[in-house]
């Protein structure tokens, strides 16, 4: 199930969005070693999750555990690459328009979930992202990625470079900015990726809607 938690529905979503704050914590700061200014000891919640921002947070049918989230935030106002990653955009300079967002805090807790749920968790989410962004009138993610993840990202969407890789002492890693183009063609390749992608359905939201009721986007029940 992914949910698109959005300004108007949000309230909807307290024990969810806690741990998600939570569990990034875990994965970024516990795991990771991020080092991330002015966020609390065991809760990561920065300036950058703000009124706009919009989550898609997939949890397990059954159990109702939260499994992976996102965020999204428009770059017409000050978000992560503008305010703390411009210097990672030396060869594009930081996108901003209306029908650009970017993609952050992409979290999936990889220790608590074996390989085949790791597995197809990560391409619900790619699908959730890409139908979102379609849904929306939102061409283009930029987003500060993981090397790695950046080459998943080329199998998935049109993916260019906004600077060049640099490297992080704190976490001993290496990230690079980049644009995604949000196509129907990967959206298609991304359904086709999942053995049952055909049971998997999203509900279209528009950036005008944001402030009707609640929009969910959920995934069929699988077939007994």
């Amino acid at each position: 199930m992914v949910d698109i938690v959005t300004p108007a529905n949000r309230y909807l979503y307290a024990a969810q969005l806690e741990e998600m704050h939570r569990q990034r914590y875990r994965v970024f700061v516990e795991k990771a070693r991020w080092k991330i200014p002015g966020i609390q000891a065991g809760y990561d919640k920065d300036k950058f999750d703000t009124e706009d921002t919009i989550y898609l947070l997939e949890t397990d049918r059954q159990t109702g555990r939260l499994l992976a989230s996102v965020r999204f935030n428009p770059t017409t106002k000050p978000h992560m690459m503008s305010e703390v990653f411009a210097d990672q955009c030396e060869l594009m300079g930081v996108p901003a328009s209306d029908d650009i967002w970017e993609g952050s805090r992409y979290c999936l807790e990889r220790s608590r979930m074996d390989e085949a749920t790791f597995a197809r968790v990560r391409v619900i989410m790619g699908i959730a992202m890409t139908e979102f962004c379609l849904q929306s009138g939102i061409r283009a993610m930029t987003w500060l990625t993981h090397k790695m993840l950046y080459g998943m990202a080329l199998t998935r969407w049109p993916t260019k470079p906004l600077g060049l890789p640099k490297y992080f002492a704190d976490d001993d890693a290496t990230y690079i900015a980049a644009i995604s183009e949000m196509t129907q063609d990967s959206l298609v390749r991304l359904r086709e990726s999942l053995p049952d992608a055909g049971q998997v359905t999203f509900a279209y939201l528009s950036i005008d809607a944001l402030r009707q009721p609640v929009v969910h986007a959920r995934p069929a029940p699988l077939a007994a």
